[in-house]
């Protein structure tokens, strides 16, 4: 081949490959399915509104948004595969409130909840519930304060958890002279506050969503700035006096770090379109919970505030980051 060929075949090269980007860029997006990854097991509160928000996406979009379901402690498995992806919102990933815990409370993370990913909307929010027997006599934090024999018993969830943390947080900020009993699961911590195995517990609506139907349960107080309109006529913790508890569990979309800001921008005018419906608030209503519908602002400082509340937790009720 002559040098004037190889010259000739070289700019060729470089028009095909100019051609090939400029026909990428203008694909309408998606131009492929859309994998959302999930690092929870299917079934739970998180998988259920993975799947809403990919149905709706891949009907109002017109390409399949799948669903996969990658579990593994503080969902790190699929968070590094997101994080890896290439930014071109063919892969996104359905993050909870448990990525801000783990940024929080694991000293090698191997992602950065904040830096790796681009957030897109909040799906869905719920308060947890300080909450007692029908028949206790604890309504007030006057209640919890009053001289006796032992400490109140707070059962929750196992360290780690936004329950546990949230207990934490409770036990530095009430004055309550309060032990912490960590239990395995929901079913467990119901069990033992029927038994008089503790005095109150703390978990979300949509876990003991029957008991509190059957006025099984009381609850005392709601971890929101706000009231929940699950249980409106429950006070936030702030209202009965105890300041600084003010955490939330969510569920929101995010894309991989450098995703282009249309991309960013049609993924939240279309979920968020989707959580206006009427259907879609019945649904998630019915599931326990309350729709998020935070815009990427919004959902990037709750991520940044949450992640501060867990690292003062930790700090100052001492807890051992792993």
């Amino acid at each position: 081949m002559t040098g004037l060929a190889k010259l000739t075949w070289s700019r060729r090269g470089l028009l095909g490959a100019a051609a090939l980007l400029t026909t990428a860029a203008d694909e309408p997006y998606p131009s492929r399915p859309v994998r959302i990854l999930l690092g929870l097991s299917a079934g739970g509160l998180a998988d259920i509104s993975a799947r809403l928000v990919a149905q709706s996406l891949a009907e109002r979009l017109g390409k399949p948004f799948v669903v996969e379901n990658r579990p593994s402690a503080g969902g790190i498995v699929a968070a590094q595969a997101a994080a890896r992806s290439a930014p071109d919102g063919h892969t996104l990933i359905f993050l909870s409130s448990t990525a801000a815990i783990s940024r929080a409370l694991f000293r090698n993370l191997p992602y950065d909840p904040v830096a790796d990913f681009t957030p897109i909307i909040s799906v869905i929010h719920f308060d947890l519930i300080l909450m007692t027997k029908p028949d206790s006599p604890i309504r007030t934090l006057a209640d919890m304060r009053a001289p006796r024999d032992r400490p109140l018993l707070l059962g929750t969830h196992p360290s780690g958890t936004t329950q546990y943390l949230l207990a934490e947080s409770f036990r530095l900020q009430s004055g309550v002279p309060v032990t912490l009993v960590s239990y395995r699961s929901t079913p467990e911590l119901f069990t033992a506050l029927q038994r008089g195995d503790v005095d109150m517990t703390i978990d979300g609506y949509a876990a003991l969503s029957g008991p509190f139907e059957a006025g099984q349960i009381r609850p005392v107080a709601c971890s929101g700035q706000r009231r929940s309109s699950l249980l409106p006529e429950v006070p936030t913790l702030a209202e009965i006096g105890i300041p600084n508890c003010e955490l939330l569990g969510w569920n929101a979309l995010f894309a991989p770090a450098g995703t282009p800001a249309p991309i960013v921008a049609t993924l939240h005018r279309e979920v968020l379109a989707t959580l206006r419906l009427p259907a879609t608030l019945a649904r998630i209503r019915q599931l326990g919970v309350e729709v998020g519908a935070l815009g990427p602002e919004e959902l990037a400082a709750r991520l940044r505030d949450d992640i501060a509340a867990y690292n003062a937790v930790i700090d100052r009720a001492g807890l051992e980051r792993q």
